[in-house]
This record gives C-alpha cells, sequence and structure tokens, in this order.
C-alpha cells in the first residue's frame, strides 16, 4: 500500500532547490511547511526552558539536538531504510528498534510533498507499512525536550489546544496528513509522531483535535 502512495506522489513532484534553499514546483519558489504554520498557528511563541529543580540539576541530561545531528540522525534512518543495517547514531538506532518492535518497516525517506493552492511544500520524514501492510506516515522528533510552558494556545484549532513544542509537532505531522488527503487523495491509515529523548521512544497517535485540521486553513492570511 505504501508503494501505491508513493507512486502518486511522485507525479509533479516539488524539488528542493539547494541554492535558493526551497521547494520549487515549475520554477516556482514554494514556502516551507514549518514557517507557514508558525505564522498562521503559534505566531507569538517563544521557546523558552523551564529550570531545573535542584533535585535534578545533577541528573543525567537528556541529549541536546543540534540541527546538523538533527540531519545526521534523518540520514542515518534514510539509510537504515536502504539497507536494514541499524543505525550507529544512539537517538537514531532507538527510533529503528522502537519501529521493528512495533512491526514497521521503512519504505522510503524525505518524501517531498505540496499543497498547491497554497504554494507550500514539505517533506514527510519517513512513509513505511506495518505488519499488515497498511501505510504509517512518520514524523520524527529527536532529543525532543518537552518542558516547556505553553505561551497560550494555537490559532485555528478547536477546540482550545496549548501551544507548546509538543503540540507543534503533532500539528505538522496533522497538517501532512491533511496535504496528503487535500492535494492527493491520500487517507494514510496510521500517522506517527516519534519521539526519541535518549532514554527511550515515544509512539503517538493523532489526537482528535489534530485529526480535524485541514490543509484550507494553510490558504489564510
Amino acid at each position: 500500500m505504501a508503494e501505491a502512495i508513493l507512486t502518486r506522489l511522485a507525479v509533479d513532484a516539488p524539488v528542493f532547490d539547494a541554492e535558493r534553499g526551497a521547494f520549487t514546483r515549475d520554477g516556482v519558489r514554494l514556502s516551507g511547511l514549518l514557517p507557514t504554520l508558525k505564522r498562521l498557528f503559534y505566531p507569538t511563541f517563544v521557546h523558552t526552558r523551564r529550570k531545573k529543580p535542584k533535585w535534578l540539576r545533577s541528573a543525567v541530561s537528556r541529549p541536546r539536538v543540534t540541527v546538523e545531528r538533527g540531519i545526521r540522525i534523518h540520514d542515518a534512518l534514510g539509510e537504515w531504510c536502504t539497507t536494514g543495517t541499524l543505525p550507529r547514531d544512539s537517538l537514531a538506532r532507538q527510533i529503528a528498534v522502537a519501529l521493528t518492535t512495533r512491526g514497521i518497516r521503512l519504505v522510503a525517506c524525505e518524501v517531498p510533498i505540496a499543497y498547491t493552492q497554497a504554494r507550500v511544500a514539505t517533506a514527510i520524514d519517513a512513509i513505511g507499512e506495518d505488519a499488515h501492510g497498511n501505510s504509517v506516515i512518520l514524523e520524527f522528533k529527536a532529543g525532543y525536550q518537552r518542558s516547556v510552558r505553553d505561551r497560550g494556545t494555537l490559532s485555528h484549532v478547536h477546540p482550545r489546544v496549548p501551544s507548546t513544542p509538543l503540540n507543534h509537532a503533532t500539528l505538522q505531522l496533522a497538517m501532512t496528513r491533511a496535504i496528503l488527503a487535500a492535494e492527493y487523495h491520500v487517507d494514510a491509515s496510521q500517522c506517527l509522531l516519534v519521539i526519541s529523548n535518549g532514554t527511550g521512544v515515544t509512539l503517538r497517535s493523532l489526537p482528535k483535535w489534530a485529526r480535524e485540521v485541514r490543509a484550507e486553513t494553510l490558504l489564510h492570511r
């Protein structure tokens, strides 16, 4: 089933232009999904970390993942998808083991998609299949810190949902799912947010509010 989805997504797929640092389609630059979500759903959010209480400060801290490390993790998972060899990177290996335990195999990584009406593009972290052959859309978050205070609520989401990094990541996956439905008429069987923070891996399905997110919201200006 995942192979059929990939065939559909390959038709007129957006291309990443390294010189522009953006996706393009037919020479037209497309906006990235993440900055578009920030502008529409949480424009005033400022990322600040909670200060650890004294009794926790001596504990082993979770790894902080830089952009470069995040890219390496994604690359390692892409190589695992191709070769079947478990990644050497500890966080990438955690994710691979968790997915294997869950009976999910990766079919493709970094799959570009676009929503033509809003001129927005992104890349799906991975598309996989479960043990029953059902497609799975995966979003990876590594070195994830959830101890961040919320700053208000997300716009265009009902009922009220706190504006937190976890909900931002959930929104990203939800909008990916919505674009698949609106642009490609693809209804993914499962969408999972895969969080590896150095102490373990959590696989989270989309909550009810996220399943109601629609791609048309990206048309708001």
